[in-house]
């Protein structure tokens, strides 16, 4: 009797295209932190170009690696598929602009940051509703999932 094989698969440019956009984040904040290099010597850390390259490592490096490794791995852990990549793209062009604006903002005008949060947000927003949507529509709870919700 052969059995089915069901893979989870997600399209591979979705977790690339996050890991891609933070590795050039973190190559472009070490090069403002390489700029700002004097003032940090002499202790001046809370200068518009400082932050601006701490947010750009954070958010920028950290956070959309993190997003990457999600869409790879969620897939993978509680076999189901991505609820919708189209909504994974939308996402990480929508997060990305955040933090590039975000971050430039930071640099430039820091009083115009405000906007640019909103859009970062939103897209947070964006991959919070995916991650609940993939997990919602799971058909077999595995115990990955019972370890991450608590139920009856």
């Amino acid at each position: 009797m052969l059995t089915t094989h069901q893979t989870y698969e997600t399209n591979i440019r979705l977790p690339f295209s996050f890991i891609l956009f933070g590795t050039v984040a973190f190559l472009f904040s070490q090069m403002m932190f390489l700029f700002s290099g004097p003032q940090m010597v002499i202790g001046a850390f809370r200068i518009p170009s400082v932050w601006a390259a701490v947010h750009l490592t954070v958010l920028g490096w950290a956070l959309m690696v993190a997003m990457g490794a999600m869409y790879q791995l969620v897939p993978v852990a509680f076999l189901t598929p991505i609820w919708n990549e189209t909504v994974g793209f939308i996402q990480f062009l929508v997060t990305a602009l955040g933090i590039l604006s975000f971050s430039a903002s930071l640099a430039l005008k820091m009083q115009m940051a405000f906007f640019p949060g909103l859009l970062l947000t939103f897209g947070f927003v964006l991959f919070f509703l995916q991650m609940f949507m993939t997990l919602r529509k799971q058909a077999k709870k595995n115990i990955m999932t019972r370890l991450l919700i608590i139920q009856n």
